[in-house]
């Protein structure tokens, strides 16, 4: 049975443990997030990717071995990845990447919560049908809306 409103598993990946322990605590305010653990590198948190549900990482760019451009191409296309970085000229890239934000570091609580209330919103849309897998029609005077991915076909109803 799926959840209404299903919290978000975590993770955090960040070398500086500094950030770590602040990003930690700004997570474990979010009640829309199950922290699912944080990381100091890219291969103990890869790792983590196999075992449980990931749907939002919070990463920074500039660490050592792996960036965060490369563990994001890692990820599959539903997990959702808030930036969390020092440095401001990796923005435009990030986005064209799809992250769902970017912040600057520190982040204050109140951008913080900005950018997990993205991710929640994200998060619910993913589960609602495409508008291209929508179609509107007129019936009864209304107008309704059938998604077309669980229809049957017109030509596997006249092969029967």
């Amino acid at each position: 049975m799926k959840k209404e409103n299903p919290k978000l598993g975590t993770l955090i990946l960040d070398h500086s443990l500094t950030q770590r322990t602040l990003l930690t605590h700004l997570a474990k305010q979010q009640p829309e997030l199950e922290l699912l653990g944080a990381y100091g590198d890219a291969t103990t948190a890869h790792k983590r990717l196999g075992e449980v549900q990931v749907d939002l990482v919070i990463l920074n760019i500039e660490m050592p071995v792996i960036s965060g451009f490369n563990f994001i191409d890692t990820l599959d296309e539903y997990t959702q990845v808030i930036f969390v970085t020092a440095s401001p000229q990796y923005a435009l890239e990030a986005f064209d990447y799809g992250v769902t934000d970017y912040l600057l570091k520190p982040p204050t609580a109140k951008r913080f919560r900005q950018a997990v209330e993205k991710a929640v919103k994200k998060h619910q849309g993913s589960h609602k049908p495409l508008k291209s897998d929508l179609l509107v029609i007129r019936c009864d005077l209304q107008q309704r809306e059938v998604n077309v991915a669980e229809t049957v076909s017109y030509t596997h109803l006249r092969a029967h």
